[in-house]
């Protein structure tokens, strides 16, 4: 095998090409760099430098001509790291495929920062659709659509990124503040506003990292207030009367008319339209062991349909749901995605990736999850959804139910009265706060879960790190956005102070204290005369039941 440089006459010139020569057993080619110089001034002697200082660029030739001999060695290289012969035919295809992908490159950074961005918000939207890259795409073409009504209303279509710079950040800004609305609370909100400006963000990485545009201004930084809304979380009575109601449930007595008890939650409903018809499946055994078949990487090779169906209503899967939400703190973007196979039956945890963030959390069982779970888990197949919807099943149109989801759970609050009001605040740019008063009911969504099991969590003292753990937070920063602060306390924090109070907040909890201790050596008392004979076992329960009562703990 050889690469050798050799000259290449042009007729009727004193001119010629320098031509690199492969020979490879009794084969040979040749390949053209586009290099010229005069005949006098080719070197045969030197391999490296084959054109002769005599030449004024020289210097240049030879470089761009040892560049194309490397080139071509690599290539070789590349053939037999394949465990292939590079015989000249090959490495000549081999050349075309590097020269056309080269010369595309050359095109594509030609074009680089051409693309104006309204084309490029087109093509972003183009590529979530088809890729699924974001389940939430109506929001992204909301958030997009209103940054191409900026540029067509300040700038023009051929606006490209070379002109995104602070200024342009700054002129959005004060576009999405003014943004002319029906009303003040339809004006966009600070929250809304910061989405915006990210989303517009991710769409401009996206071009770059696919070479569209090369760079833009990044260090741009809003001072907008957006931590101003109120936690919107249920409390342990509220929660209690969601667990305890089973109105919406498919399986309950007929009411005095003889019909299902459910119907009249239904009423505007089309007909049936509410039901949710769910196939029995069961995990594929083998016949003579009733063993789950497992391939050759231990994964359960799938589930057949047992004939049998069970049936729900749509309210009551969507409160299930909600509650456990509350009960383990999960995204609907996760509850949604949660199978009977998710749970670790021998730990009673659910170790999932958060869809979100990616991040690992192990979810502990507890008993409201748990219940929860048996219900909807009981003779079905590990690779069935956890909870039946009213849609396909597959992960994007169960994300894409969200929508009706939270309109599902607005309305399961109306039905059950959850009128208190809440004050429902909005901060448009610097100005003052716009706030009015909402029931609950037109304020809960699927997220009030997740508020109500940290602020739950927290009120019942369990230590931040463990609900921001839960939670699948970094840290504890974005923990406390979502616990709803216990403020009660506060206000008879310092009455110890007040001489006309019998007992402060203190002297309450020291009391508690002593109480506690006290209790425990009577129980401990009680229960070693059990132990000893002394006590008969209904005489012990007896005793116990009165000391538990009379120091309130009944």
């Amino acid at each position: 095998m050889r690469l050798t440089f050799t000259p290449k006459n042009i007729k009727d010139s004193n001119e010629m090409y320098v031509v690199l020569k492969y020979s490879y057993k009794s084969e040979q080619t040749s390949f053209s760099a586009g290099v010229k110089c005069l005949r006098a001034d080719f070197n045969k002697v030197d391999k490296d430098n084959p054109i002769r200082k005599s030449d004024k660029e020289s210097a240049l030739k030879n470089d761009t001509l040892r560049a194309f001999k490397q080139s071509t060695f690599d290539i070789i290289a590349q053939i037999q790291s394949r465990k292939l012969e590079p015989i000249p035919s090959l490495v000549v295809s081999e050349m075309k495929k590097k020269t056309k992908a080269d010369t595309m490159n050359k095109r594509i950074e030609s074009m680089v920062d051409s693309y104006s961005i309204v084309f490029l918000i087109k093509e972003y939207l183009k590529f979530i659709e088809i890729d699924g890259y974001n389940r939430n795409n109506r929001s992204v073409k909301y958030r997009l659509k209103i940054v191409e009504e900026f540029i067509l209303a300040e700038y023009s279509a051929e606006v490209t990124s070379t002109q995104i710079t602070e200024d342009f950040f700054k002129r959005l800004l004060t576009y999405l503040i003014q943004r002319e609305a029906k009303s003040v609370h339809s004006k966009l909100s600070n929250t809304t506003i910061v989405k915006i400006v990210q989303q517009f963000r991710q769409m401009l990485n996206w071009a770059k990292r696919r070479k569209m545009i090369s760079d833009y201004f990044t260090d741009f930084r809003h001072s907008l207030n957006t931590d101003y809304k109120e936690i919107i979380a249920l409390s342990i009575q509220q929660l209690k009367i969601l667990a305890d109601f089973r109105g919406f449930d498919y399986k309950q007595p007929n009411d005095s008319d003889g019909k299902p008890g459910y119907l009249k939650f239904y009423t505007k409903w089309p007909k049936d339209s509410f039901l949710i018809k769910d196939e029995r499946l069961k995990t594929i055994r083998n016949k003579d062991t009733k063993i789950a078949i497992r391939d050759a990487n231990y994964k359960l090779v799938g589930a057949e349909p047992m004939g049998k169906f069970k049936y729900f209503t749509t309210y009551e899967v969507i409160l299930d749901m909600f509650l456990f939400s509350c009960a383990t703190g999960l995204r609907y973007s996760d509850l949604v995605r949660l199978k009977v196979g998710s749970k670790d039956f021998n730990k009673n945890v659910y170790p999932i990736i958060q869809k979100k963030t990616q991040r690992a959390v192990e979810i502990k069982e507890n008993s409201l999850s748990n219940r929860i779970f048996v219900k909807y888990s009981a003779s079905r197949s590990y690779f069935q959804y956890l909870f039946p919807l009213q849609c396909k099943n597959d992960d994007l149109t169960r994300d894409n139910y969200n929508t009706k989801a939270n309109k599902h759970i607005k309305s399961i609050f109306e039905i059950l009265e959850f009128k208190e009001l809440m004050l429902d605040r909005k901060i448009n740019g610097k100005n003052q706060p716009f706030d009015r008063d909402m029931p609950m009911h037109k304020l809960v969504s699927f997220h009030t879960g997740r508020k109500t099991f940290s602020s739950i969590a927290n009120e019942s003292n369990i230590d931040p790190f463990s609900i921001a753990n839960a939670m699948g937070h970094s840290g504890l920063d974005m923990t406390k956005k979502y616990v709803k602060p216990q403020s009660e306390d506060l206000i008879n924090m310092f009455d110890f102070t007040d001489s006309n109070l019998k007992v402060s907040n203190i002297e309450k909890a020291n009391s508690i204290s002593n109480t506690s201790e006290e209790l425990e050596a009577q129980l401990l008392k009680l229960k070693s005369l059990y132990e000893k004979g002394i006590l008969e076992k209904d005489a012990y329960d007896d005793r116990v039941e009165l000391l538990l009562d009379k120091y309130g703990f009944k």
